[in-house]
């Protein structure tokens, strides 16, 4: 006897690409807020690991990037020189990308959803009876748009990751990362796994 977890009926086993898809934007997504994570203990110079500790007792991803953000600023605009403007660019434009990529993910994540009965079938959100989230998906192919939003979220954890690595590991090496170009649709039938 299935539970009520388990799949039933035409709906849920069409249902299987868009979980799968939501499944790795949200995979992704932690990934990125754990990138920069760790780009804050960067910048705050932390060895004792009571950075973490600050991050996680704030239970909000945009208030983290809040932190981040002003962690960054205290930091890169005290000293004024070049390479310290061109770092808080860099690292406010990172935030600025995931405030922007986090409004999205909350969109795919917590959208009602119906599956249009069309060949192919299509999954489109349920706007119509006003829900703002499922309207800022209206018109959109869903699983096309996820694996843009997925696409989005490896772009800056890898780039907060080289960011990171140029501030910390690598003592600040000669050649600044080069920010990656930013995707504003997903390739036909490709998506970049992580």
């Amino acid at each position: 006897m299935p539970t009520s977890a388990e799949p039933t009926g035409l709906f849920d086993a069409q249902f299987e690409p868009y979980a799968r898809e939501i499944g790795f934007l949200l995979r992704n997504w932690n990934d990125l807020q754990e990138m920069l994570a760790n780009l804050f203990g960067t910048i705050l110079d932390d060895r004792t690991g009571v950075s973490r500790a600050i991050w996680y007792a704030v239970p909000n991803d945009r208030l983290q990037r809040i932190m981040l953000r002003k962690a960054a600023e205290h930091v890169f605009s005290a000293a004024g020189s070049s390479d310290n403007s061109v770092i808080l660019k860099e690292i406010c434009w990172i935030i600025d990308k995931s405030d922007s990529l986090g409004r999205q993910r909350d969109a795919a994540a917590h959208s009602p959803v119906s599956l249009l009965i069309a060949e192919p079938l299509e999954f489109i959100a349920r706007y119509f009876h006003g829900n703002p989230l499922a309207e800022s998906l209206k018109g959109k192919k869903l699983l096309t748009e996820f694996q843009l939003y997925r696409e989005r979220a490896v772009i800056l954890h890898d780039y907060a990751k080289e960011i990171e690595q140029w501030l910390g590991i690598f003592q600040r090496r000669p050649t600044w990362p080069s920010r990656p170009p930013w995707p504003t649709s997903a390739p036909p039938g490709a998506r970049r796994k992580k």
